[in-house]
């Protein structure tokens, strides 16, 4: 029967989430020490293309980051050292929404007190990924979205507000803005037909059409040639006239 303490120990010096084959030797002879991470899961967009792999390691003492690439940046990381008891790390994408994580080993300042202070740059062959890490989006995936600043994952439902109407199509959805009747039916006794508008000049929101008279001096005798606009109401309209 295996001894489950030695799987352990065997499994924080291991390569993973490196491939097999994976040096894990920079461009600058630094080696990275094993057991420094112990898994990954990386959402990995349809666009970018493998291999995938840590294409950077910064280390300053008080704290680490990094990039994943493909044929382009997948993700990045920070990890604060200070006081370090996180076992993992988000990784952000250029857009800063979260695209995975990446799971520390037992013992992740010991490996980092193994290599030199600095920036640490690796090949695809020194540093790929395996595939069992990855989670390959396909074309039209969508693992976030954002709405009014906030990040909104799983499974999400659209629900048609007011004056909108949600129209599937096929594989899509169409958005049809219709605009908003409750309010400007609620303001309007008549049965009859809503102003729609007025020489090209449409209402508020509530339906209203205010008219406005500009600033006048009134005329002061007969043959003042100044005319004031007067404005009547009946039941089905206005009248406008100068006297």
């Amino acid at each position: 029967m295996p001894n489950p303490t030695q799987w352990r120990n065997s499994g924080d010096i291991a390569r993973f989430p490196f491939s097999e084959n994976a040096t894990l030797l920079s461009d600058g002879g630094v080696s990275l020490p094993d057991g420094l991470f112990a898994d990954a899961r990386i959402f990995c967009p349809f666009f970018i293309e493998p291999p995938f792999y840590l294409k950077s390691l910064i280390y300053d003492g008080s704290s680490v980051s990094g990039e994943i690439w493909g044929s382009e940046l997948v993700g990045s990381f920070v990890a604060n050292l200070t006081g370090f008891t996180a076992r993992s790390v988000s990784l952000v994408d250029s857009g800063s929404a979260e695209c995975g994580v990446l799971v520390f080993g037992a013992a992740p300042l010991d490996a980092l007190s193994k290599i030199p202070i600095g920036t640490h740059t690796f090949s695809p062959e020194a540093a790929s990924l395996e595939t069992s890490c990855l989670i390959l989006l396909p074309n039209g995936a969508c693992y976030a979205l954002m709405v009014a600043d906030i990040r909104r994952t799983g499974k999400v439902a659209l629900i048609e507000g007011e004056g909108i109407r949600l129209i599937p199509e096929g594989q899509t959805i169409r958005v049809d803005a219709v605009g908003a009747t409750a309010t400007l039916e609620e303001c309007c006794q008549s049965t009859g037909a809503p102003l729609k508008a007025l020489n090209g000049v449409g209402p508020d929101s509530t339906g209203r059409l205010a008219l406005g008279i500009a600033g006048f001096t009134e005329p002061t005798t007969r043959q003042d040639l100044r005319q004031v606009l007067r404005i009547t109401v009946d039941p089905h309209g206005l009248t406008f006239y100068l006297v």
